[in-house]
């Protein structure tokens, strides 16, 4: 009776260490089993996100065109500076702006024969400018004449008197200052109106002492001295140049002057 008890007894540990053997291969599985579920829900779930990306995509693509617009049709310019891109037409702010300096006189050359012969003098007492003025460079407002501070041929609307720096500028005739300036090309510039639609230019003044405007003057008054502020002639020897306006065409100062 013992020997069975013993017997049934070992039978029953056996058979209670093969049930916790199963019972832990049970749960091993199980694990695994969870495990490849979460792996082929994720799976799933990835692939499900990829085709309603995809979906989106291809909705995207086929929405209808604009009436009129080419498909393969590009932005222009003037959209992409609608969408707040540079446009690229724009030119760059340049900082540093250069003033060019041309090759003709700071006023239109206009070529043209008309008004350019005066049909009389001022009808007033001429004055020479200044005193032995010799014609240093004559008008040449329809041919180019040599030009030794520029080196090039250009045109001359106006008569170069030699005369020296310091040296009084007189008007020519009696009249009213109507504009006192530095011009980029011939300097420091007195004007003065005169009757019958006369103007008279002073050029290549000194930057001292000269008239101003609104002064009326009488012929052969000081306006001014000669200087040396003429850039487009600061080549030649010291002189005036002077110019003589008919109804705002440019004459030959000879015709008006005498000077030879």
């Amino acid at each position: 009776m013992r020997k069975d008890y013993c017997c049934t007894n070992r039978l029953n540990k056996r058979e209670v260490a093969a049930m916790r053997m199963e019972n832990n291969d049970s749960l091993v599985k199980g694990k695994e089993t969870k495990k490849k579920t979460k792996g082929l829900l994720g799976g799933m779930f990835l692939a499900a996100g990829m085709l309603v990306l995809l979906a989106a995509v291809l909705a995207a693509g086929n929405e209808p065109l604009p009436e009129g617009e080419d498909p393969g049709q590009k932005i222009d310019v003037g959209t992409q500076k609608e969408l707040g891109e540079t446009g690229l037409d724009e030119d760059p702010v340049d900082q540093t702006v250069t003033r060019p300096v041309p090759v003709v006189d700071s006023k239109d050359t206009d070529t043209g024969e008309d008004g350019r012969e005066p049909e009389g003098s001022t009808g007033e007492e001429l004055h020479l400018p200044v005193e032995n003025g010799t014609v240093l460079k004559g008008y040449f407002a329809d041919e180019l004449v040599y030009s030794e501070t520029l080196q090039q041929y250009v045109t001359h609307e106006g008569l170069d008197l030699a005369a020296e720096e310091g040296t009084p500028v007189k008007t020519v005739a009696a009249g009213i200052v109507t504009q006192v300036y530095e011009d980029d090309r011939l300097g420091v510039t007195v004007v003065v109106a005169h009757s019958d639609g006369y103007k008279t230019r002073y050029c290549n003044l000194d930057r001292k002492d000269t008239a101003e405007e609104g002064d009326e003057v009488e012929a052969g008054q000081v306006i001014g001295k000669v200087g040396r502020t003429a850039l487009f002639e600061s080549g030649d020897p010291d002189h005036l140049h002077l110019e003589v306006w008919k109804d705002d065409v440019t004459v030959d100062p000879n015709q008006i002057l005498g000077q030879n």
